[in-house]
């Protein structure tokens, strides 16, 4: 099914097979002019690599869009294309929701990712992000680093793992207000690598920050972690005065240690 909003300033479109996305691109061609918002969604495997695509060259003639929501995690979508929206939506667009898979060209690959991450860093008016599955060949902090640059961001949502300095460019932006990660962030083993984070590190990063949401998902998937310090933490959220709301996947041995430590602060 396709259908279109009320006052055609939303469009959303549902595929369920190729023929439906002609009809999507002459829809968007009729509202280009006014159009604010436009949600793709798809789910199965459509195989449909090039629609999608020359759908998001229909996007890139909308001067007043706002809102794009792409939700087609088994389809791609070609770097160029992307490129081609971000440029032209610079000023405009407000919320990026991107659950596709994107792919470089075969020539100029690397072209093609810094232009995406130069999309996204000069996305002045983005306030809301949601980035999944979306890796563009292994530069996902690069894109992180882009959209922590954007100057009115205050939500930001992703579900690749998030390490060290990645996480701590999106926390120190002075807009963001919240943050959701279902990858993991925090190293609680004590072996770390080169972009680990530790919990100390964590909450010194946080301290700094104005995040008043903060949500990480992943559960503990071994032991490790059971005998790691709370004190970190619990200093931090005694002496916090923006956070609102944590969400956080710890150990229960944790969880009664991290209680002991707010007691005695």
């Amino acid at each position: 099914m396709i259908g279109g909003g009320n006052d055609n300033t939303v469009l959303r479109f549902s595929f369920t097979n190729k023929q439906q996305f002609s009809d999507a691109s002459s829809q968007l061609q009729d509202a280009s002019s006014h159009v604010s918002a436009v949600h793709l969604k798809s789910r199965g495997f459509l195989s449909a690599c090039i629609r999608v695509s020359k759908l998001m060259g229909e996007l890139a003639q909308c001067p007043l869009l706002q809102v794009l929501e792409i939700d087609m995690p088994n389809e791609s979508v070609h770097t160029h294309a992307l490129v081609a929206v971000l440029q032209a939506s610079k000023k405009t667009l407000v919320a990026l929701t991107l659950r596709a898979n994107v792919l470089r060209a075969k020539r100029g690959g690397t072209a093609s990712k810094r232009l995406v991450v130069e999309g996204l860093r000069n996305l002045v008016a983005l306030e809301n992000f949601s980035w999944n599955n979306g890796s563009v060949d292994g530069c996902f902090s690069e894109i992180i680093g882009a959209v922590a640059n954007c100057p009115k961001l205050k939500s930001v949502t992703l579900t690749q793992n998030l390490w060290g300095d990645t996480f701590d460019e999106l926390a120190l932006n002075p807009t963001l207000e919240a943050l959701t990660c279902s990858g993991c962030v925090i190293n609680w083993t004590g072996r770390l690598g080169t972009y680990d984070i530790t919990l100390d590190r964590f909450c010194q990063t946080l301290q700094t920050s104005r995040l008043k949401s903060l949500k990480i998902c992943p559960p503990p998937t071994n032991n490790d972690h059971e005998n790691v310090d709370m004190t970190p933490l619990a200093n931090y959220l005694h002496h916090t005065k923006h956070l609102e709301h944590l969400s956080l996947a710890i150990h229960k041995t944790q969880v009664k240690a991290l209680a002991n430590g707010l007691k005695h602060n």
